[in-house]
């Protein structure tokens, strides 16, 4: 596996906290993949909280070449939480606001006092998190892992969901809820990492939500739309932050930028019974349906944009079972007997 030591030793130059739990051995040997990265999964097991009986106990690593993996037991966390880059995996325990660095090579662990919701830089040098004002507000904060200190860049916002990072790491996209209790006040901010010049880039009379930068350019890909009759009507859309202009693409859900930035992966959930996992080619806004299944849930794709990750399942009684499908060969493969937890967020190696 790549040498995560070597990217950690400033960080252990600076930082001495990082603590062994005793956590699992690896269940089974895998190498580097040699046309992938590596997958990152929530392991379902039986959960400690006595309000539900299963939750995330562990992450896996699954080699999708070799069809192998490992576990490495946790305490039960957030299966919403991962993010990975080359410095560790980014988890927030159950019950705590505060997410922890997990090393995968040798399993130990690096708390730098994080907040939830935390998201890597692309760089890996960074984490931008969030914490709780107290007063139903949310503050944001930029933790360098080289020196181990934290800024607070952004307060007095009521910040929904995760921080997402730019692809030059000068920015953060984010949403925030202008209205207690009421979705359709939610709208899109961005701002520098360092704190300056905090932004609102929409203000409609619904919901707008979910941002995703563009690997290449500022654009920036959402949601937009509200709940009519107890279902969620979204329309994907984009906004060019240089030219300041927004434009509606389809209807749908999940989306993420793929090949480059040349096209829109999402879910069509328009038929009730059958849904789809299609691309728009957004230089002539045509879509092709890449794989029709019963259901798809936690989208995510590769750092080289081509890989495409995701639970699915053939019909409404089958197993789920974690897919990948490829953009250039339009080839999918699904693994089952993964003890992967449903309600949760696999990620890529580095994404």
């Amino acid at each position: 596996m790549k040498d995560y030591q070597s990217r950690l030793l400033l960080v252990l130059i600076f930082v001495s906290i990082w603590v062994s739990p005793g956590l699992g051995s690896f269940s089974s040997d895998y190498s580097r993949p040699v046309n992938s990265p590596l997958i990152a999964f929530p392991v379902e097991g039986e959960c400690t909280l006595a309000s539900q009986q299963l939750c995330a106990t562990g992450i896996g690593i699954f080699n999708p070449d070799t069809e192998t993996y490992g576990l490495i037991d946790t305490e039960n966390y957030d299966p919403l939480s991962l993010d990975w880059s080359a410095s560790g995996i980014l988890y927030t325990p159950l019950g705590t606001n505060e997410s922890l660095i997990l090393n995968p090579d040798t399993h130990d662990i690096l708390d730098l006092n994080l907040g939830y919701a935390s998201a890597w830089s692309h760089d890996g040098l960074s984490v931008a998190s969030l914490t709780s004002a107290g007063d139903g507000t949310s503050e944001i904060l930029i933790t360098d892992l080289a020196t181990s200190r934290t800024s607070r860049i952004v307060t007095g916002l009521s910040i929904l969901g995760r921080l997402v990072w730019s692809a030059d790491d000068r920015l953060l996209a984010f949403t925030v809820r202008m209205i207690d209790g009421d979705p359709d006040s939610d709208e899109l901010y961005i701002v520098h990492a360092d704190g300056r010049q905090v932004s609102r880039v929409t203000s409609n009379a619904v919901q707008d939500f979910g941002p995703h930068w563009s690997p290449v350019g500022n654009r920036l890909l959402y949601l937009t739309g509200s709940v009519a009759e107890n279902r969620p009507r979204y329309t994907i859309a984009v906004y060019d932050l240089d030219d300041q202009q927004g434009e509606t693409l389809v209807d749908g859900s999940g989306p993420r930028w793929v090949l480059n930035g040349d096209a829109v992966l999402f879910r069509d959930t328009s038929e009730e019974n059958l849904h789809s996992l299609q691309v728009m080619d957004l230089r002539d806004r045509s879509t092709d349906i890449l794989v029709s299944k019963a259901d798809f849930t936690s989208l995510s794709v590769a750092p080289n944009g081509d890989d495409v990750l995701y639970l699915a399942r053939e019909t409404d009684v089958s197993e789920w079972e974690l897919c990948t499908f490829n953009l250039r060969d339009a080839e999918e493969r699904c693994f089952d007997n993964l003890p992967v937890y449903v309600d949760s967020v696999s990620v890529w190696e580095g994404q």
